[in-house]
């Protein structure tokens, strides 16, 4: 609801500068997407700054990405250059239970979910992987993700 106040009050001050921090915690998915339909049509005129970690709410609308991490600047591009960087970082595999400590304590996990009784991971790594088994990833069960919500998990 403080969303929509202040989105209101934008339009109705014709603001030339907008700055939200995390403008969609807390929203369910169909509030997410209107919000960030909105946020798309009042960015035409007028200059939005978004600061949030959720890539899905600035991936589509934004003509740039600024990647801080404690302050400091990391990266500063548009969304799909920045997913052409991540080609190869970020993998999602499924792996049983038993071999779930393993592969935690073994390469950088953004996400765990169960999924048909298995824990589907995505797994971050440094150097592009051409070849996962290489790195001790099982081929069969690993996909390449062009880019999810984790662009600053490899930093």
């Amino acid at each position: 609801m403080r969303q929509r106040l202040g989105i209101a009050r934008v339009i109705l001050n014709d603001l030339e500068i907008l700055i939200l921090n995390e403008p969609t915690a807390g929203l369910d998915p169909t509030e997410r997407v209107r919000f960030r339909n909105i946020i798309s049509k009042l960015s035409s005129d007028r200059i939005i700054l978004l600061a949030t970690h959720i890539v899905s709410d600035i991936e589509c609308v934004a003509k740039e990405v600024l990647l801080l991490k404690s302050g400091q600047l990391l990266q500063k591009a548009a969304p799909l250059t920045l997913q052409s960087e991540l080609n190869g970082k970020v993998w999602s595999m499924s792996v049983q239970e038993s071999e779930l400590q393993a592969y935690t304590d073994r390469y950088v996990i953004a996400n765990a979910a169960v999924v048909d009784g298995a824990y589907s991971l995505r797994v971050i790594v440094r150097i592009p992987l051409r070849f996962p088994n290489c790195f001790g990833l099982k081929i069969s069960t690993c996909t390449i993700l062009v880019m999810q919500n984790d662009t600053n998990a490899f930093f």
